[in-house]
């Protein structure tokens, strides 16, 4: 989890600043202590974000009189080159600023919808249209290969 990583970094950066500081200890406490509360900062406003993202779901879905099973997780990856994405029932935001992130979240909502109850849908009637035609295909299939052996 990104979380975990800020974390790590913080405890990188403060043993390294260890290293290259004098020996003074009152000096190394305040830098360790501004690099601490830096990274407590950046946690915070992780926490503030996914805070904000599941506040703007309850929104959307109650706007929508939805009743479902969506949660979402915010995981800002800057190279990604998706938004967002869903994932059974959670919608997954990569956006790293939080404007878009909750546009983000707007759009997998959206999609999730349409997927959700046009598409899949769709997707399930052909499948047991193909189903249901298999057999019938597979008998005149052989019909035919019978027929063109007899010939040959």
């Amino acid at each position: 989890m990104k979380t975990s990583r800020l974390f790590d970094l913080s405890r990188n950066v403060k043993s390294a600043d260890m290293n290259s500081l004098s020996s003074d200890s009152a000096t190394y406490s305040m830098k360790g202590f501004a690099f601490g509360m830096f990274f407590e900062s950046l946690f915070m406003a992780s926490a503030t974000v996914q805070n904000k993202l599941e506040e703007e779901l309850q929104r959307i879905l109650t706007k929508l009189g939805l009743n479902l099973d969506l949660r979402v997780v915010w995981t800002p990856d800057p190279p990604n080159s998706l938004s967002g994405e869903v994932k059974g029932n959670t919608i997954y935001i990569y956006e790293v600023e939080e404007e878009k992130a909750i546009q983000a979240l707007k759009h997998e909502v959206i999609d999730y919808l349409i997927t959700s109850r046009i598409v899949k849908p769709l997707v399930d009637l052909i499948n047991l249209l193909i189903k249901a035609r298999e057999a019938e295909i597979y008998k005149e299939k052989e019909k035919i290969v019978e027929t063109f052996s007899k010939i040959i």
